[in-house]
């Protein structure tokens, strides 16, 4: 149902990018939020995917929706939240599981944990196809595609930070100046980092003032080809490792 209007996005390559997803991916995502997309949703998904920035209302991180999901679990069981727009008061938009044929997107209002009325809002076609139209539009005031990033966050504690030397060292890793206070003059938290470079990018670690937790971060191309992604390397290296770690992603920030 979404084919006419992804040939209508296709005519902008160079600034509108989206990822959809592989009937794989819809089926592990589902496993993981332990609920049946609605099967509208679920061919937007395979059209367009979670990471596109056709729609950026429900651009959202995959994270935020696993959140939402279980907020909603016992509360609204035959609902599915696609995003929430956060306002003067929180408005979650939904998709029934129970009616998983309809294209129909609902309201309600989170006031403080009092969810309000379920209200019907638009439909999912009705909300691409007016963000298609300002593509449209707008299509030459839009970032270029080649100018949007995946902002990457690595966090690990002390008792892995010997084995990442070891193991990212043995992969190209090499640090480039001395650990310093990361604040000047006053460096009144205590925190200090030291500049490394690995695969071709340079980037700062910061390590908290007892040493205890490190953490640093980088930009990637959303063009980047996954066989030359950085960030593909960098978890492929701390999963073989067995090295814990928490990682946040932000995607297509536009610079």
């Amino acid at each position: 149902m979404f084919r006419e209007l992804q040939k209508r996005v296709d005519k902008y390559p160079d600034t509108v990018y989206y990822e959809p997803m592989s009937e794989g991916e819809i089926v592990d995502f589902e496993k993981r939020i332990g609920k049946q997309l609605n099967s509208v949703y679920h061919e937007f998904s395979l059209t367009f995917g979670l990471v596109q920035d056709i729609l950026e209302s429900i651009n959202i991180s995959e994270e935020s929706m696993l959140e939402d999901v279980d907020y909603l679990r016992d509360k609204l069981p035959d609902y599915f939240p696609i995003f929430v727009d956060v306002d003067d008061v929180d408005t979650i938009y939904l998709m029934s599981t129970s009616n998983p044929n309809i294209d129909k997107i609902y309201k309600v209002i989170d006031n403080n944990g009092k969810l309000g009325e379920i209200q019907p809002y638009k439909t999912l076609t009705e909300l691409l196809s007016v963000s298609i139209q300002d593509i449209e539009n707008e299509e030459e005031e839009r970032c270029s595609n080649s100018e949007k990033i995946n902002c990457f966050e690595y966090n690990f504690e002390s008792e892995y930070y010997n084995d990442f030397i070891e193991i990212f060292g043995a992969a190209g890793l090499e640090q480039l100046s001395d650990w310093h206070p990361k604040y000047y003059p006053d460096n009144i938290f205590g925190d200090e980092i030291a500049k490394f470079t690995f695969c071709g990018i340079s980037f700062l670690i910061e390590r908290d003032d007892d040493m205890t937790g490190y953490r640093f971060e980088f930009d990637e191309s959303i063009l980047i080809k996954k066989e030359k992604s950085i960030a593909k390397k960098i978890d492929y290296l701390l999963n073989v490792q067995k090295i814990k770690y928490e990682k946040d992603v932000i995607k297509l920030i536009e610079t």
